[in-house]
């Protein structure tokens, strides 16, 4: 079985209130690779999705993370 595969088997396993975090930190960690590596156009993420459970790194991303777009909000522009 595939490492994404053993993910999937994992994450289908555990409760929902498990999957939300783990969502959330997965939307965060993406957006935080983005800001991270603009040329990556792709999304070749470093990390794989077994390894993001497995080390339990979604814990590392609970805080929402914003594009970068270079908008300063006290400046206004």
């Amino acid at each position: 079985m595939s490492k994404r595969g053993m993910a999937l088997q994992v994450f289908r396993d555990l409760p929902q209130f498990h999957k939300d975090i783990i969502v959330k930190g997965a939307e965060n960690y993406i957006q935080d690779y983005k800001n991270t590596h603009p040329n990556d156009l792709v999304g070749e993420y470093s990390v794989n999705p077994y390894e993001f459970l497995d080390n339990v790194m979604f814990m590392n991303y609970q805080e929402e993370v914003k594009a970068e777009t270079g908008y300063d909000e006290e400046l206004g522009f």
